[in-house]
Parts: structure tokens; C-alpha cells; sequence
């Protein structure tokens, strides 16, 4: 029964922990806390989602644009013809093997079947998909508002004096601030070298690439 749940709660607990700071700085200008757990959620969900559509968008663009340029390259009769090169010529005599023809054939029914099975797969999650965000958020948000009073009852269910709770939740705090901080900004700097990659080799749209 909680097996499903596991995954998106543990992520909701990453998440509060990563933006708690922000929870805190609204707090002291909102008393509310419900309302500032609200905000910070809603800001949550923005910063995550606005970068997937923004990438969505950009990658059904580009894949349609290569599916339209290799439709126009491919129908042309002859596309090689104007090449007169050894590897131009060992392409149409590979191209002109039958069982060449065959392998292709068969190559591109397997893969067309094998996209239709991971749309299908991909179609039928997006109900458990949607289900686990929620999850996610709905925790999240209660994660910020009571953090600190979870955070006491958990303390209290440790059979341990108080200077061992102290040092163990300190050094919990430490090791968790170095790992998410750390991985973020890691990968700040890895999208940052792609987009610069990007730019120069040409690649559209590298700002998206990179975020």
C-alpha cells in the first residue's frame, strides 16, 4: 500500500528541505505560515514546470523540422547522384542490395512498433504520474508549514540525551545541505558549459538546451 507513495514522498522531503530557507524569509514578512507554504509551493511548481514545457516545445519544433528536411532530402530521386565520391559509390551499392532493402524495412517497422509500445507505456503512467506529483506538492506543502514541528516529534521518538539529538541532527543537516546544494550547483555549471558548447557549434535554441 505505501510502496507507490515512497518515491514521491522522499522527493517532496528533498524539495521542502532545498527551498525551507526561502519558507523562512518569507515567514518573517507573512506571519501566515499556511499562506507563505502556499506561495513557496505554487513557486515550486512554476520554476519546475515553466523549464519542461519551455523544453518540450522547443524539442517537438526541432524534430519536426529535421523530420520535414529529412522527408524533402530522401524523397528526391537519386539524392546521391551528384556524388561521385568512393563512399557515395559504396552507398548505392549497398543501398542497391535487396536484402539491404529488407533489413531497412524491417529495421524501421521494429523501431516504429517499439516508439508505439513506449508511447502506449507512456500514455497509460501519466495517471500514476500525476497522482505522484500531487502527492509530491500536496507533502511539500505540509512539509514547509509544520517542518519544525515534524522535525521535533522525530527527535522525540530518538531514545538518545538532547547533546546527541543536537549532533546528530546537525550533522544530518550538514551532510544533506552539502549533497542537494552541492548537486545543484554542479549541475548549474554543467548547463551553463553546455549552453556555451551550444553556441558554439551552432546548436539552436542552447539557452533551453542549457536550462
Amino acid at each position: 500500500v505505501i510502496q507507490p507513495f515512497i518515491v514521491p514522498l522522499l522527493t517532496s522531503v528533498i524539495i521542502a528541505y532545498a527551498f525551507y530557507p526561502l519558507f523562512k524569509w518569507l515567514n518573517k514578512y507573512i506571519k501566515n505560515k499556511t499562506v507563505v507554504a502556499l506561495i513557496v509551493s505554487l513557486l515550486i511548481i512554476f520554476l519546475i514546470t515553466a523549464p519542461i514545457l519551455v523544453v518540450v516545445n522547443t524539442l517537438s519544433q526541432d524534430a519536426y523540422l529535421v523530420y520535414l528536411k529529412g522527408k524533402s532530402f530522401i524523397s528526391q530521386e537519386n539524392f546521391i547522384e551528384g556524388c561521385s565520391s568512393q563512399v557515395c559509390l559504396s552507398i548505392k551499392e549497398w543501398l542497391a542490395d535487396p536484402s539491404v532493402k529488407d533489413y531497412i524495412q524491417r529495421a524501421l517497422g521494429t523501431a516504429t512498433s517499439y516508439i508505439i509500445t513506449i508511447a502506449s507505456a507512456a500514455v497509460v503512467s501519466i495517471p500514476k504520474k500525476i497522482l505522484g506529483v500531487f502527492i509530491t506538492f500536496f507533502a511539500v506543502f505540509y512539509m514547509l508549514r509544520d517542518g519544525e514541528r515534524f522535525t521535533e516529534k522525530v527527535k522525540s521518538f530518538l531514545i538518545s540525551s538532547k547533546k546527541d539529538k543536537v549532533h546528530i541532527f546537525k550533522r544530518l543537516d550538514e551532510v544533506m545541505y552539502g549533497v542537494l546544494y552541492g548537486g545543484l550547483l554542479v549541475a548549474l555549471i554543467q548547463g551553463m558549459l553546455g549552453a556555451i558548447g551550444f553556441v558554439i557549434f551552432g546548436v539552436s535554441s542552447p539557452i533551453t538546451w542549457g536550462i
